[in-house]
């Protein structure tokens, strides 16, 4: 299992690292703004379990503020990423790329 969160790190880059999250271990990326990008289900045996959550820390308790599920490929899954970093890593929030 871990070796999948390893080469999904290795794909993605240096940013990212891997992190337990309510005992599933995900990949995870802090901006340094009040959000943080979280990508769990990549060990999971399901084709199309991968999900971000894109969290908005910047209060107590952490808020989801978007959401996108259904990803099948790392591919698919850097350009998800991608597209989220640009949209919050000035802290903006308002435009969705959500998928359920």
């Amino acid at each position: 299992m871990r070796k999948k969160l390893k080469a999904a790190i290795d794909y993605l880059g240096k940013q990212y690292i891997i992190k337990t999250i309510d005992r599933e271990e995900c990949v995870y990326r802090d901006l340094h703004n009040g959000f943080d990008i979280e990508v769990s289900g990549i060990c999971s045996r399901r084709k199309s379990a991968i999900c971000v959550c894109v969290w908005d820390m910047r209060q107590s308790l952490g808020t989801i503020v978007e959401r996108v599920c259904d990803i099948t490929t790392l591919i698919e899954l850097e350009v998800i990423l991608d597209a989220l970093y640009e949209k919050y890593r000035r802290g903006n929030n308002n435009s969705h790329i959500s998928r359920h």
